[in-house]
This record gives C-alpha cells, structure tokens and sequence, in this order.
C-alpha cells in the first residue's frame, strides 16, 4: 500500500508496508485517482505513474497517456478537465490503458467547481450567474456518447455517489436525499429516497453489490427494499 501526498511541486511516496519514503524525483502540479492508477499533470502532458516491485525497493517510472493544456487543465476525482478557447474537454483513462478524450459541449460557458467520475459516471458542479447546477453524466461502455441530465440551483455543491456491481447508482443530492438509479445510459428511472440518517457528512461506498455508508466514526450496510 502507498501513500502520496503534495509537498509543494514535489511528490511523496511512502510505502506503508516497509514504513519509509520511496525515493524519486517526479513532480506535478496535480494529481489525481482512476481506477487504483495514479495519473499526475506535467506541465502539457498527463503520465501514469507505474510501480516497479523488486526485492528491497520501489521504482516509479511514468508513461504518457495524454496531452494537456497548461494552463486550462483541472484534474478532479478520475477525470481531468480542460478548456480549449472556452470549450471543455474531459480527459478520462481507460481501464487498460490510453485515455478517452469526450467534448463536453454542455458545459460550455460556465465555470467548474468539482467533478467526480466513477466508473462510467461523471457528476460537475458548476457555477453560471451565481448560482450552482449539477450535471449528471452516464457514458457508454467505450465512451464514444453519453446522455446527461441537469439538477439546476443546487443546494449541496459536494460530490458524493457510488456504483455498485449492479450497476445501481446511489448519489447524495441534498442533506437528506438519496437518488437511485442506473448507470446505464438512456435509462429512464429516477427514484429518490429522503432520510434524516443522510443528514450530517454521509459518505458512500461499496463492496461488490452491497452498499455502504459511513458516518461519524461508523460504517452502515443498507440495502433498498
């Protein structure tokens, strides 16, 4: 298990299992999570930062997986976002490697507060006129379209959801509101479940189809009947 975090322009690594740095000279001015693979923003260009194994030590060594405008390039939560003459691109990695590049025209003209995607699901927060609305992105399998839908004048600008195996979607959209629904792009169903226990820094996981949320110092198992 490893352990990164900024220090400055600088990189640290540690390793958790032998408790000590693991020695490198790589900097980034953004890092980001996708898929258990760490991608960091060089400059122009997004690496992969891969870990060599051997007997007594780590290597890390970096493999270029795309391009990247200096400075217009945000990287979030599995998805990296930049603004090309005020049209935005998402940059996502794929699973085996390379990176899918989607425009994103629906986004043109507002301004990017935060954005998260899990596995083919793209949640941005976004400011226009001052208030905040929420875009809802399902991509297909190879990421070549995708449908979206629009929360508008959003209270709660914080990005939390979840997908399970099943391909159900559990995304916090209030203080106390839970909207259910499929990853699958065109589905129709939206459901929403309203609960004073969603109240107060709820956070969602999973573990293979169950769900999971903490809260405090405790973990829930929860299931929809």
């Amino acid at each position: 298990m490893i352990a990164l975090y900024h220090d400055g322009a600088q990189l640290r690594f540690r390793d958790l299992t032998t408790d000590r740095f693991i020695e490198t000279e790589i900097q980034g001015e953004e890092v980001m999570l996708s898929n258990g693979q760490v991608y960091i923003k060089q400059h122009e260009h997004i690496f992969a930062i891969e870990f060599v194994e051997l007997a007594n030590k780590t290597l890390l060594s970096l493999r270029a997986v795309a391009n990247a405008m200096i400075n217009s390039t945000r990287m979030f939560d599995g998805v990296a976002i930049q603004s090309l003459l005020g049209s935005y691109y998402a940059s996502i990695p794929g699973v085996g490697g390379g990176c899918h590049q989607v425009r994103m025209s629906d986004l043109d003209g507002a301004q990017i507060i935060n954005a998260k995607l899990y596995r083919n699901v793209l949640v941005v927060v976004v400011t226009t006129a001052g208030r905040y609305d929420k875009y809802i992105y399902r991509f297909a399998k190879d990421f070549s379209s995708y449908d979206v839908r629009v929360l508008p004048d959003v209270a709660n600008t914080d990005i939390e959801f979840t997908v399970l195996d099943t391909g159900v979607v559990l995304h916090l959209i209030d203080y106390d509101k839970l909207e259910i629904f499929s990853s699958a792009k065109d589905s129709m169903k939206v459901s929403v479940l309203e609960d004073e226990a969603l109240h107060d820094d709820v956070k969602l996981f999973h573990t293979g189809k169950q769900a999971l949320m903490a809260k405090g110092h405790k973990l829930y198992k929860f299931k929809m009947a």
